[in-house]
Order: C-alpha cells, then sequence, then structure tokens
C-alpha cells in the first residue's frame, strides 16, 4: 500500500489511534503514517523527515485529544499542514477522537478547519467516504468528485437528492480545477441549489471555467456581462465571450453573436457577419436564427 494519509497525534493516545488507524487503511487500502522507524524524536533527521512525510501526503489527519491539544510537536505539525492546504491543495481535517473541546488556542487558530467527529457513525461514514474519494483524485483529479456530485444533485445511482453535498462535492472537483464542477458551481450558484442564490459568486465560478475554454460557462459569462449578473453590463466584454464559446461550436453563442453583429451590440454593425453565425446556428436547429434568417432576407419561410 503506498503512504497517502498523515496522522498527527499524541503518544498518549497511541493505542487508540491505532486502532483508528487500522479501521483507515482497511477501509481505503492506502497506508497512513503515523510513526517514523529508526527516527530519535528531537533529532534534526526527525523533522526533516516528519516534513518530507507531510509534503508528500495528500491528506493530513489531525487525531485532537485533551492531550494532542498541548502536545508542542503535534501542534507544529498542524500548524504545517494547515500552512501548506491552500498552496498544495491538502486535504487538513482535525478529528475528535475523545469527548473534548477545543482549547482558547485551537479554536482561533482552526476556527474554518473541517472538523469529524470520529464517534459519531454517521460522521465518521462521512470522513471515510470522503478520504476515498480524495484518494481517487490523486489519479484522476477531480473526476470522482465531480461524478458523485452528479449522484447527489441530481438524486441517481442510487444516491437520495441532496443539493447542498452536490456542492460540497463540486467545490472539491473545483479546487482540482474540474472545469465542468467550476461550471456545475456557477449554475448552483445562479439558481440557489444547494446555496444561497448569488449572481456575483456564479459569475465568478462561471469566469474560471470560461477561462479553461468551457463553452457553455463562456456563453454564460458573456450573459452576466450582457445582462448585468453579478457585474456591471459591458458588451464588449459579452461579445468577446459569446464569440468564444460560439467559436467552439455552442449554438446559443452562435445565436448571440449572431444578434450582437445585427443590433450593434460589443460589436459594429455587420449584416454580412450576422447572417454567418444564424445559418451555422440554424445548421444546429436554433429557432431564433431562423427567424432572423428569414426577416434579413436570407432564406425564405
Amino acid at each position: 500500500m503506498q503512504r497517502k494519509i498523515f496522522i498527527s497525534y499524541s503518544r498518549k493516545n497511541l493505542t487508540k489511534v491505532l486502532a483508528i488507524k487500522e479501521e483507515i487503511e482497511q477501509a481505503t487500502n492506502v497506508e497512513c503514517w503515523i510513526d517514523l522507524e529508526d527516527i530519535e524524536s528531537g533529532k534534526s533527521s526527525f523533522t526533516v523527515a516528519i516534513v518530507d512525510a507531510i509534503n508528500a501526503c495528500p491528506i493530513f489527519l489531525f487525531m485532537l485529544t485533551e492531550d494532542s491539544q498541548v502536545s508542542e510537536n503535534a501542534k507544529k505539525e498542524l500548524d504545517f499542514a494547515y500552512k501548506k492546504q491552500k498552496e498544495d491543495q491538502k486535504h487538513v481535517v482535525i478529528v475528535y477522537i475523545e469527548e473534548c473541546k477545543m482549547n482558547d488556542y485551537f479554536s482561533f487558530e482552526y476556527q474554518k478547519a473541517d472538523t469529524i467527529d470520529w464517534l459519531k457513525s454517521e460522521q465518521k461514514e462521512k470522513l471515510i467516504k470522503h478520504l476515498k474519494l480524495w484518494l481517487q483524485e490523486t489519479n484522476d483529479p477531480g473526476s470522482a468528485s465531480f461524478l458523485l456530485g452528479n449522484d447527489y444533485y441530481y438524486g441517481i445511482n442510487g444516491k437520495q437528492k441532496d443539493e447542498s453535498e452536490a456542492v460540497f462535492l463540486y467545490r472539491l472537483a473545483a479546487r482540482e480545477g474540474y472545469r465542468e464542477a467550476l461550471f456545475c458551481l456557477g449554475n448552483c450558484y445562479k439558481y440557489g441549489r444547494g446555496v444561497p442564490q448569488n449572481y456575483s459568486r456564479a459569475k465568478d465560478w462561471y469566469e474560471q471555467a470560461a477561462q479553461l475554454g468551457h463553452p457553455e460557462a463562456q456563453y454564460n459569462l458573456g450573459r452576466c456581462y450582457k445582462k448585468g449578473f453579478g457585474t456591471s453590463v459591458n458588451y464588449s466584454e459579452a461579445f468577446a465571450w459569446f464569440l468564444k464559446s460560439a467559436e467552439q461550436g455552442y449554438v446559443l453563442a452562435q445565436n448571440n453573436v449572431g444578434v450582437c453583429y445585427e443590433e450593434g451590440i460589443g460589436a459594429p454593425v455587420n449584416l454580412a457577419k450576422a447572417i454567418k453565425w444564424y445559418c451555422l446556428a440554424d445548421e444546429q436547429g436554433d429557432e431564433y436564427a431562423h427567424e432572423a434568417l428569414i426577416r434579413l432576407g436570407a432564406i425564405s419561410k
């Protein structure tokens, strides 16, 4: 098994942590870093090995107990992993393995950290599920989370419809730059599915997907600029994104490029170009483009 999960803990809790380690390894078929053999604690070689291990593992689990909160070594490991979380897209989770409360330091420093209560069966199952997803993404970034997100969004493949869970999974995929997930998050914020409706956030997600060449996101971003959804109206930007999408064959964008050229929206009026783009959209069965061609006398009824 390959080591991809780093477990940070207090040695006073070793017996309990070893049992959790074994359960995680059986569920994920991945070996966890938990102890470094033949390296004396406190030596520089030990610190280097710990840093290398945390860097090498995409997942960091901190076993939270009264003892681990006052363990200087454990706190240093968590501090290091938490700072690496954003730059390396590392998954850091604080796992309660006994009934306790975060002390003042932890409550302040890690108030936004992901937390799981291992003592609650439903939360333990959730962590195992997410561990499997995160591990799968190390081989195929984003796709596993995205596909499972679709299952929850649409309530298919044996999953009960849960738009909030879908958003969570889309976010995981988006962190890996999975452009379809970025686009879906745009839709979720646009329509208020699983999150409060927010046109500004929708526009931001569409823009990230559009920058990666997603044709439907490019079209939707053009609509944001044309209608002022989540941003100021900017016809030049609208036209530019419609054109990028149209050039990839997205039919709604092709029709909108035709409209822009016909009406001078973000581009000079050019009926020849308008007809060209209406024809392309018409070939894909766009009724509005077909009516436009009749109106402009390019085709007969």
